[in-house]
């Protein structure tokens, strides 16, 4: 039986990115140009020292959308593979028909109707989709930078929703990936959730997240040997999942 896939949860980790107006920013145009507010969740994960986001985030009036808070109480060197992956068991919204995404604070809506427009795609491909966005700044569609997609797909692959092999780079690159390799891939070039990274700005302007990330990325690349064949386990379990479920209904 098909699934009806109706809402979209945002995965949303952040820190210390209130002052500086990064985060209101993103609440600010991701209400701006939906179509259907209840179609929109947030899942936030906080660091349990981030006071002011904390702070931020209790207050409902804030945030334009039903969410929830997710708390990191082990604060230490950023970990973006497991913050996503913590969001994807812990959320309050974990219902089938609600797809699960990858997104940063630091990404701002610029299309009409993007809520319509990645729902439609999912469903017309019965939640068989790895849908991602125009980042509107050097990726495009060659790194799905962003992503949506659903549960069945992410249970399929018999791993973590993001690796654990790598903490900070590369988690876009193994789903960009598999994508091509399953057949999954969708790319929205028309909707636009414009990366606003911190390379964009001068150095003195950037902020004290990106540099604790920069700090990590050598975590990432000690495993960089290790993709192909982690990919390669991804698609092959992808594949006899849905190929047993065919049988199983003959």
């Amino acid at each position: 039986m098909n699934i009806l896939y109706n809402k979209i949860n945002i995965f949303l980790p952040t820190r210390k990115r209130v002052k500086n107006g990064i985060l209101l920013r993103h609440l600010k145009y991701a209400e701006k140009y939906v179509s259907d507010p209840g179609r929109i969740l947030y899942t936030f994960l906080v660091d349990q020292d981030d006071v002011e986001t904390l702070a931020f985030l209790s207050k409902k009036e804030n945030i334009p959308f039903e969410y929830c808070v997710v708390i990191n109480a082990e604060v230490g060197a950023p970990n973006l593979a497991g913050f996503y992956n913590r969001m994807y068991r812990e959320t309050e919204f974990n219902s089938d028909e609600i797809i699960v995404s990858m997104v940063g604070d630091d990404m701002v809506w610029k299309s009409h109707g993007y809520d319509v427009r990645i729902l439609d795609e999912i469903n017309r491909k019965n939640g068989r989709a790895l849908v991602y966005c125009n980042d509107d700044y050097y990726q495009g569609e060659n790194l799905c930078v962003n992503l949506f997609t659903t549960r069945s797909v992410v249970e399929a692959t018999g791993k973590d929703f993001m690796c654990p092999l790598f903490p900070v780079d590369h988690i876009d690159n193994i789903w960009m990936e598999f994508g091509r390799k399953t057949g999954l891939l969708v790319y929205l070039g028309e909707v636009i959730l414009k990366h606003e990274h911190n390379r964009r700005k001068w150095r003195i302007f950037r902020d004290q997240t990106y540099e604790r990330l920069r700090q990590t990325v050598g975590e990432s690349e000690v495993n960089l040997s290790l993709i192909e064949d982690y990919i390669d386990e991804l698609v092959l379990h992808y594949n006899d999942f849905w190929t047993n479920m065919k049988d199983a209904e003959c």
